[in-house]
């Protein structure tokens, strides 16, 4: 692994001993979203799954409670 891999890794690792809900900001690809998920962060936000909406929008896209098994890219949509 890369050098960021490890930091990322670490941070991760850091927010987790200390008990702390870990969000990874600028996600924007399926890989990166597999990797962080499978080292245990589970939030995530980025133009993976969203570029910005109207204000209006938001409640929709809040209410898709997103999975990353049902991200459009992982079922064939977008």
């Amino acid at each position: 692994p890369g050098g960021d891999t490890r930091v990322t890794e670490a941070v991760i690792a850091l927010g987790r001993s200390l008990k702390l809900h870990i969000v990874a900001e600028g996600v924007e690809t399926i890989e990166q979203a597999d990797f962080l998920h499978e080292r245990g962060c589970v939030s995530m936000q980025g133009y993976f799954f969203s570029h910005p909406v109207p204000a209006d929008d938001i409640p929709a896209l809040l209410a898709q409670k997103w999975r990353l098994a049902e991200l459009p890219e992982r079922v064939g949509v977008g």
